[in-house]
């Protein structure tokens, strides 16, 4: 007979039990237009990265475009007049009322700039925040309204897994339990760990909701893509 001797050693025992997820993402954003109008211009492509803030497409905004241009000049005079009249007033040349009403006109003129830019920002639709221009629906030329998303911007780098888990298993899972994550679709593995467990029992299932936390640096994962999890 063969006999083969080993050595004991202590190794932490793992139980895994699995369960059905879905990939979910943090930043999906339909974005609606301020103002209704005519799509003048759009700067990037289905697809295109944007950073936070950058113009995605522009709006006709009609009269309030020369309404901008015409408070823009009569700043640029306003602010001339303004700074004559100070040096004037500095060396005690000419009255008072003279500067001051020179400083108030700038001042409001300055305050009906800041206002129409305002409405003008109303024309445009940015990037909510850093990531993919998944839809831009209307094509230029075509008129959008407020009531109808423009465009769709997804961040693909902040996704988690939320899951529903039988109650069996409440006093198994805490915060911080490791998990194997497995993708069938894409035959893909990963480890992460448990980063939330949910208050709430579903009464019509008997369950509660786990999020698991993942990198997705590359964007490989999408919206809504089934998965395996094992704990």
């Amino acid at each position: 007979a063969v006999v083969t001797v080993d050595s004991v050693k202590n190794k932490t025992f793992e139980h895994y039990f699995e369960i059905h997820g879905n990939v979910q993402v943090e930043e999906n954003a339909n974005v609606f237009p301020e103002a209704p109008g005519v799509v003048k211009k759009i700067y990037v492509k289905e697809g295109d990265f944007v950073a936070k803030g950058q113009l995605i497409l522009a709006l006709d905004a009609g009269p309030l475009s020369s309404s901008l241009k015409e408070i823009e000049n009569g700043l640029d005079l306003a602010t001339k007049v303004y700074e004559k009249q100070k040096r004037l007033w500095e060396q005690k040349i000419g009255t008072e009322i003279q500067y001051l009403e020179a400083k108030n006109n700038k001042e409001s003129l300055e305050k009906r700039l800041a206002a129409t830019q305002r409405q003008m920002d109303m024309y445009t639709i940015k990037a909510p925040f850093d990531g993919i221009v998944d839809v831009i629906s209307p094509k230029i030329g075509e008129t959008t309204s407020m009531a109808m998303p423009a465009v769709r911007v997804i961040n693909l780098s902040k996704v988690y897994i939320e899951a529903d888990v039988s109650e069996s298993y409440l006093n198994k899972l805490k915060k911080g339990t490791q998990v194997k994550v497995f993708f069938p679709s894409l035959n893909m593995e990963m480890n992460s760990v448990v980063e939330r467990i949910g208050d709430f029992i579903n009464p019509a299932n008997r369950t509660f909701k786990i999020r698991v936390v993942i990198n997705n640096a590359n964007g490989v994962l999408k919206v809504i893509c089934s998965l395996f999890c094992a704990l």
